[in-house]
């Protein structure tokens, strides 16, 4: 009679080792999909805010360039020829 409970206890802790490992492994998989939503989440968040730092980056520098020539096509009267030749270069050359 010992036995048979003592049989019927182990069967009982096999069962519950079982079960928690499923339980623990099921735990795992949605952790690293979880894990794997997250990371396409960050590089595609990633991706929208670099694409939006290229464009400010372009939209700066074109301004720059409008109001150098801007400013030169200003004051160019200013200016002997030689010197007006060399910022007309030194701008194209940028």
């Amino acid at each position: 009679m010992m036995e048979k409970l003592q049989s019927h206890e182990q069967k009982i802790n096999d069962m519950n080792k079982i079960i928690s490992d499923i339980i623990k492994s099921n735990a795992e998989k949605n952790a690293a999909e979880q894990q794997e939503k997250i990371q396409k989440y960050l590089l595609e968040l990633n991706s929208k805010n670099f694409e939006k730092a290229q464009t400010y980056t372009n939209f700066i520098i074109y301004a720059g360039y409008a109001g150098g020539f801007a400013i030169f096509n200003y004051n160019k009267s200013f200016f002997s020829v030689k010197l007006n030749i060399l910022i007309s270069i030194l701008l194209g050359l940028s």
